[in-house]
């Protein structure tokens, strides 16, 4: 009940602000994630660490994974496919991408 009394007032909110939105699950960008990482790897932007492929960023001790060393993808991949998918195939004007620190 949390979840829909929130999108509920989100959706008040959204509407009176012009934005539009579109829920889908994570599952809709897992035929994506390979290929970003693709591009990640040959744009030089991630590397092999330990079995795993990283992303590593000035400033940070702990690399970003962007796929593990067990072939599975994170969230920080799935977040990465969304964004691709919404700024290159629905041609967002812009997006505003919130996540937690765990992510």
């Amino acid at each position: 009940r949390i979840c829909a009394a929130s999108r509920t007032e989100f959706q008040a909110l959204y509407d009176r602000l012009g934005v539009k939105t579109e829920e889908r699950g994570e599952s809709f960008y897992n035929s994506m994630l390979q290929s970003v990482i693709d591009e990640l790897e040959q744009g030089g932007i991630a590397q092999q660490s330990e079995g795993a492929t990283c992303v590593f960023v000035d400033g940070h001790k702990v690399p970003l994974i962007v796929k593990k060393s067990d072939g599975g993808f994170g969230y920080a991949s799935t977040d990465m496919a969304a964004l691709k998918h919404r700024l290159g195939r629905e041609k967002a004007d812009w997006i505003i991408c919130v996540t937690d620190v765990g992510q």
